[in-house]
């Protein structure tokens, strides 16, 4: 079989996902939630960017075009994205957040996001 090399330009919503991972060991008096005691945080590509991430691991030359702001996530998707060998073309702009998708995981259970 030949093989086919691809280029892909992938567009859309750039998020970054982030996890908090951690335990809970008692419920808040104030209201009826866990109270979580976060041991360590995770973050991946989410959106557009991992829609980049899958192609590019599947073997394609790919390239990822979106907004980000000018913040700490943004520069976390751009270090992802040059450790993973994925071309990029984000514009930054300084007036938006970049987009950032939280969960909250307690005891191997998904509290929130």
């Amino acid at each position: 079989m030949q093989n086919i090399h691809m280029s892909i330009l992938v567009v859309g919503d750039i998020i970054l996902d982030e996890y908090w991972h951690g335990e809970s060991k008692r419920i808040s008096p104030e209201a009826p939630v866990p109270i979580t005691k976060v041991h360590h945080i995770e973050y991946s590509l989410g959106g557009a960017a991992n829609v980049a991430q899958n192609t590019r691991a599947l073997g394609s030359k790919t390239r990822l075009l979106g907004i980000i702001g000018k913040d700490e996530s943004g520069h976390k998707i751009q270090e992802e994205l040059k450790n993973k060998s994925i071309e990029n073309f984000l514009q930054i702009d300084s007036s938006k957040p970049t987009v950032r998708k939280l969960r909250v995981l307690a005891n191997n259970h998904y509290l929130g996001r």
